[in-house]
């Protein structure tokens, strides 16, 4: 339990009821997530809110979640395996084409110059 609020607006949540409500696995990686997306100290990712990236982080496969758990949990510089799925995360978030098949950083940036460029015309 947490209590929230100041008087005489305090309520008590528990934090049980939402790990039970959202899972293990979306539960174990939402620091992770919170920390990438956008918090007190880091800026957040450009024309995305905070509610459309949950939205993706919260209908990724666990193997995208798992990026996100070790994120919130190791202090340690993040391995090739937690940055390929950040980077999963970032497509996914930004192209939502499922026709188009884009694997990195640099072929999404390239996609959605193309299609900015033919929705202009």
């Amino acid at each position: 339990m947490f209590r929230n609020g100041k008087a005489p607006n305090v309520r008590d949540i528990s934090v049980g009821k939402i790990y039970e409500y959202l899972g293990p696995e979306i539960s174990e990686g939402i620091l992770g997530f919170h920390s990438f997306t956008g918090c007190d100290k880091t800026s957040r990712f450009y024309g995305k809110s905070k509610t459309e990236l949950y939205k993706t982080f919260s209908n990724s496969h666990i193997e995208d979640l798992s990026a996100f758990i070790h994120l919130g949990q190791d202090t340690n510089i993040p391995s090739g395996d937690v940055i390929e799925g950040l980077h999963r995360f970032i497509i996914k978030a930004y192209l939502k084409q499922a026709s188009v098949r884009i694997t990195t950083i640099a072929e999404l940036r390239t996609t959605k110059k193309v299609l900015k460029t033919f929705l202009q015309l």
